[in-house]
């Protein structure tokens, strides 16, 4: 649990920046066998993307709330979509961090209000540069802007948050629509939009949306169940209510998968049933950070699948079968133990680091102001410290995201596994033909590969 709140307060570093960010815009500133499970793959890459590359994952679909008019083309670093912060900096798309600088003084310089008392449009030229600033300034927001274009990054004009819906973003990052149906929604995503609310009403000057009254007034925003909550504050039994809807919607989606193999009783059809969750894994594995969420899916599967399956040969059979099983059931127990401690430590440490590499960043611009007012120039990045400082904390970042991501979706499938495989069924045959199934399974999605490794 300290892992999650860790990684939730480094999340909460977004939106807090996007706010000051809207502050500051008016001043100018800135496989196995049966024997067991496979042993897991590495809990993430360990130089996983970065944010200027985290939609390009997505698997070419543009978010639906970035194309409020309708699907529009998607462009790229090279090639970006729209040009038109770049043209308000008099840059070129492919200026690097120090002419973005630049070019933000120049043309801050020349439109500031002061300097143009009789130009009616100086100030909202103003504001628009100071927006295109914050946005290219930003390295995950630039990339954004340049695939999606101004919709991905900001508000009319208001320098809106970073990404119009976290969830939508969240999907789309790991694993898209396409594997709803087998981890469900991630909650980290949920509470991600809830602080960015809270921000964005404070923001706003509501205090949090207090009232004379002396209530609090919480932003009031959706959750999954489709209840009407504060979006700033869910209380413990209402995020338990979401998790168990969720949980009770993934048992029954993965028990009637399991059914086209324990239905066929007594037919065996497993060859066949192998085949159309091999031909499920290679549409999955192409989807963003498919090959490691069916990595961590299946690991759990098949672990799951080996403890019930020695349960059932600790309860059936001769002696001997019997202490094979219970032991085998015991083995399977510690190393699932093994694992979730595992997990948690590193996502912990990623965190840890991605705090670091923030502190840094903020030292090293403090730095930066204090020599830039002694000397009255703008201090150029001549050494690159500070572009490298800035991908370090992205790819941490990413790393953070998906680390505390995997966790939860492991924890959830945990829970439903343990349901799917304790559910009483008609005869005990049935009941381990829904553990092999589940192994089979596990085993299939462990062992894909990228198609472009």
């Amino acid at each position: 649990m300290l892992a999650l709140a860790e990684l939730h307060a480094i999340l909460d570093l977004t939106p807090n920046a996007a706010a000051s960010g809207k502050r500051s815009s008016h001043a100018g500133t800135s496989s196995s066998t049966s024997g067991g499970p496979p042993r897991p793959h590495a809990a993430a890459p360990r130089t996983p993307p970065r944010p200027a590359s985290a939609a390009e994952n997505s698997g070419g679909s543009t978010p639906r709330s970035f194309a409020a008019g309708g699907q529009r083309g998607r462009g790229s670093d090279a090639q970006p979509l729209e040009r038109t912060y770049y043209d308000l900096l008099g840059v070129d798309p492919q200026a690097t961090p120090a002419q973005i600088k630049k070019g933000y003084y120049v043309m801050a310089m020349k439109y500031h209000p002061d300097k143009n008392p009789d130009d009616p449009t100086a100030e909202q030229k103003f504001k628009d540069i100071s927006e295109a600033y914050q946005v290219l300034s930003d390295p995950g927001r630039r990339t954004l802007y340049n695939q999606f274009g101004e919709q991905a990054v900001g508000a009319g004009g208001q320098g809106g948050a970073m990404f119009t819906d976290p969830e939508e973003f969240f999907r789309n990052q790991f694993g898209g629509d396409k594997f709803t149906d087998i981890i469900g929604e991630i909650s980290i995503a949920r509470d991600f939009k809830e602080a960015m609310a809270s921000v964005d009403g404070q923001s706003d000057g509501s205090g949090g949306g207090a009232h004379a009254g002396g209530s609090t007034g919480a932003t009031q925003g959706s959750t999954a169940a489709g209840k009407t909550v504060s979006s700033s504050s869910v209380s413990l039994q209402e995020r338990l209510a979401i998790r168990k809807e969720r949980v009770d919607r993934l048992v029954q989606t993965l028990a009637n998968k399991l059914s086209l193999y324990v239905d066929a009783f007594p037919v065996d059809a497993m060859q066949s049933f192998r085949e159309v969750i091999q031909q499920e894994a290679d549409m999955l594995k192409d989807e963003s950070y498919g090959v490691e969420l069916l990595h961590a899916i299946g690991y759990t599967y098949a672990l799951k699948a080996h403890q019930y399956l020695a349960k059932h040969d600790a309860e059936d059979g001769p002696v001997l079968r019997r202490a094979w099983g219970f032991g085998n059931q015991v083995a399977g127990m510690m190393r699932e133990k093994a694992h979730i401690l595992g997990e948690t430590f590193g996502t912990f440490k990623t965190a840890l680091d991605l705090r670091h590499s923030f502190t840094k960043l903020q030292e090293m611009e403090a730095q930066r102001e204090k020599e830039e007012a002694a000397s009255g120039e703008i201090a150029a990045d001549t050494s690159g410290a500070r572009e490298r400082l800035e991908r370090e904390a992205a790819d941490k970042g990413m790393e953070a995201l998906w680390r505390g991501s995997k966790l939860e979706v492991e924890a959830v499938l945990r829970e439903v596994c343990d349901r799917v495989l304790s559910e009483p069924l008609p005869h005990r045959e049935l009941s381990r033909r829904r553990a092999k199934a589940l192994r089979v399974v596990g085993e299939i999605y462990f062992a894909v590969k990228k198609t472009n490794p």
